[in-house]
Parts: C-alpha cells; structure tokens; sequence
C-alpha cells in the first residue's frame, strides 16, 4: 500500500494539496498528514527594568504549562484540521518542532513513506531570499520523490 506524507502549513494551499494527493493516489493509499512549526510559541509581554522604564512588546517565550499550549500539540492539531476539511479524516497526523525542510524529509524516511507532498507558495524573490523555500529544501533532501503543488493564483 502506498504512504502519502502531506506538509500542511495552515494555509489555503493545504487543501489543495490534500485534495491532489487523494486524487492521484486514490483512498485505498496511506495519508499522513505533518506540520512543522519552526520556533516555538511566543507571546507578547511588557518587561519591567529598573528605574519605572518598560519595554513593550518584549518577545518572551513562556513555559509549557503555563496556560501556553504545547508547541507540538498545537502544530498537530494544524494538521489534523486540514486533513479533516479535506475529508482524510483516516489520516495520521503529527506535529514537530524544528526546521521544516529537514522535519518533512526524516518524518517520511521514519514512516516508510513512498511519496512526500508539499505546497509552494509563491513568493518573490525578497521574500526567498530572506526566508528560504521549504518546498525546495525538502526536493534538495529528500531521496524519495516529491510532489510539489504550487499555489492556484
């Protein structure tokens, strides 16, 4: 049987990518729905210092427990609500924390997928300079095929 992983993002792209591989891979297949958050939650704060001064908008990063969900919980659920509107609802989900590139490729090898999908959004130029394309990083690691599904415009 054939196991599809999915890289979903939250975006409107995950639907179609979703909806894709069920279409060319069919509902007999395997789905296994992933998102990878690249840094852990963070929340806005006002940090007092000494002499009455405050910083507003200091970034802190609160500790798991605190009220503040699990980073990895949170980034699951993400995955299984798109695998859920796209009507997968048999798909496995999971979340990691970590470079999304690097997550996408060792999470298919570890699940012995056949196939890894993914979305591109499209960007400018800027904008992958600055930050660098997922999509391309996980065609440039991966040693099983990818599809990438580029963004309707």
């Amino acid at each position: 049987m054939t196991r599809i992983l999915i890289a979903v993002d939250g975006s409107d792209l995950d639907l179609v990518c979703l909806d894709t591989a069920r279409r060319l891979f069919g509902q007999s297949a395997e789905y296994l729905a992933i998102n990878v958050s690249d840094e852990p939650q963070r929340r806005t704060a006002y940090v007092p210092v000494p002499y009455g001064f405050v910083y507003p908008f200091a970034e802190v990063t609160p500790m798991v427990g605190e009220g503040v969900p699990d980073p990895v919980h949170r980034a699951e659920d993400v995955a299984r609500h798109a695998a859920e509107r796209a009507g997968l609802d048999n798909a496995e989900t999971l979340g990691e924390v970590g470079d999304p590139g690097e997550l996408i490729v060792r999470s298919a090898i570890h699940h012995a997928c056949d196939v890894i999908v993914v979305g591109s959004h499209d960007r400018g130029w800027l904008s992958r300079l600055v930050s660098p394309s997922v999509s391309n990083e996980v065609m440039d690691a991966s040693e099983i095929p990818v599809l990438v599904i580029k963004s309707p415009t």
